[in-house]
């Protein structure tokens, strides 16, 4: 666990979740932009359960890859090096989502649908939008909600209380039980887990009003929410913390006619069938 300062206690440092070591150190020479091939594969290998969901994402429907990848190597020959960050990045995120039943009527299951279907969505609005990397997209919007697994590991029994509330009053609660949202919590795990900076950003500011004084981190910033905000909109997806309503607003703070927005949750709906 790491400590950092901060919490429903303010005398108490709250303990973040840590990652495996190996993880953990793979994920710091990500960080490093003249870091080898070589290194990050063989860096990857020592992580066998990490190297076996990387493989699985990358054959799942969001990369639509022409032929299955069998190997670490095939998958940086077909994908190229980013995409393969972008991967590794993905796949540690859909091993912390794997949670269980949290309450008697809740489990992790629908946080995950939530954050694998905004990826699938943030991925094809990106396409329509332009400017932003859809792959870079995907991983927006799986990681936007990474707060509340970081809540659900701090403090279950919390968490279930904060799952009493409708809409209206969930993030308040959040702030009543750990001290700051889910946002912000995602934002300090991200940073603690070595994760990119424009992570970082984006997350803490995915229920925040957009600003435009850089338009890139801006329009992936909309695409992000407009993706939460479909997501959400689906069967089985965890709505809590985001009013129906939103919906259309951001679609049109992005030009997206109801149009696109139809024909992106039907490809949605597919890559993604509800659970």
């Amino acid at each position: 666990m790491v400590e950092v300062q901060g919490s429903s206690d303010p005398r108490r440092p709250r303990r973040l979740p840590t990652l495996e070591v190996a993880t953990s150190q793979l994920l710091v020479y990500l960080r490093d932009p003249n870091v080898s091939d070589r290194r990050v594969l063989s860096l990857l290998q020592m992580d066998v359960a990490l190297s076996s969901t990387v493989l699985a994402v990358a054959n799942s429907p969001f990369y639509g890859l022409p032929r299955r990848v069998d190997s670490l190597h095939q998958a940086l020959r077909v994908l190229g090096f980013d995409a393969l960050r972008n991967l590794i990045y993905a796949a540690t995120i859909q091993r912390l989502f794997r949670q269980g039943r949290i309450c008697a009527d809740f489990d992790a299951k629908c946080l995950w649908y939530h954050a694998s279907a905004a990826g699938a969505a943030a991925r094809r609005l990106a396409l329509h939008v332009g400017g932003v990397d859809p792959q870079q997209a995907f991983l927006a919007g799986l990681l936007h909600d990474i707060g509340h697994i970081v809540e659900i590991q701090l403090d279950r029994a919390a968490y279930c209380r904060v799952l009493a509330h409708d809409q209206d009053g969930f993030l308040q609660a959040e702030h009543e039980a750990f001290g700051e949202d889910h946002a912000a919590l995602g934002a300090e795990a991200l940073a603690a887990w070595r994760f990119p900076d424009w992570s970082v950003e984006l997350v803490a500011g995915h229920h925040a009003p957009v600003s435009e004084e850089d338009r890139d981190s801006a329009r992936l910033l909309r695409i992000c929410q407009l993706a939460d905000s479909l997501s959400a909109s689906l069967p089985g997806s965890f709505d809590r913390d985001l009013p129906p309503a939103m919906l259309q607003s951001r679609a049109a703070a992005l030009g997206i006619s109801e149009t696109v927005i139809d024909s992106v949750r039907t490809q949605v709906l597919h890559e993604c069938p509800p659970m």
